[in-house]
């Protein structure tokens, strides 16, 4: 009897293992898919959850006519890496500032050296300030910020692993949300990044009449 060869979900449809390279085995195969679909795929993982929210988000932005920057420091430019997923992006993303040292938090963004000295790189204070250094520097409508501590080593007992603060600001104000991730340094910075685009798509549509 004759196996059927594995399929590999891709989401909308399916991709059978027959459609890669003259029958490539399973890991071949899924370097294939990450190769062709990066936004549907982490960790070998097939998805569409950052895809699909990164889609939502600048729909969002498209239909209100307003643009978008960011300040990633612990993220290190991976909220900038979904957005961009999505064709048309530049439509309303300008760019993105990875800002993970203190030099560069103060020097371009505008932090104040001594909100860095009393509340440390990973607080509220620190990211309203990178956020609204990030949305005056980028001359943006909406910006998004994010410092956190990714791990797996710089945590305290005051400020743990998977520490990370989100900062937004908009023509409506300004508001910051706390997490506290679970996961390995990885997976740490991919909910922080996918936090903040849920973040942004809940703000963008309560305006939405």
């Amino acid at each position: 009897m004759s196996r059927a060869a594995p399929r590999f979900i891709t989401t909308p449809g399916e991709m059978p293992a027959s459609s890669c390279r003259a029958r490539v085995a399973m890991l071949e195969c899924t370097s294939t898919l990450v190769a062709l679909y990066p936004a549907y795929v982490h960790n070998g993982k097939a998805t569409v959850d950052t895809y699909s929210l990164a889609q939502s988000v600048g729909e969002l932005l498209k239909q209100q006519h307003l643009t978008l920057g960011l300040a990633e420091s612990c993220t290190g430019g991976l909220i900038a890496s979904y957005i961009t997923d999505i064709p048309g992006s530049s439509a309303y993303f300008e760019g993105g500032i990875v800002a993970y040292s203190y030099q560069v938090k103060e020097h371009v963004l505008g932090v104040p050296a001594e909100i860095l000295e009393r509340d440390g790189a990973v607080s509220a204070e620190t990211v309203m300030a990178m956020v609204t250094g990030a949305r005056k520097t980028l001359n943006v409508d909406v910006a998004l910020a994010i410092t956190g501590i990714a791990g797996p080593g710089g945590g305290t007992p005051d400020k743990p692993v998977g520490l990370t603060y989100i900062g937004l600001a908009s023509p409506r104000g300004e508001l910051w949300r706390r997490h506290i991730w679970k996961g390995d340094r990885r997976r740490n910075r991919e909910d922080s990044a996918r936090a903040a685009l849920e973040l942004l798509k809940e703000h963008l549509e309560s305006t939405v009449e």
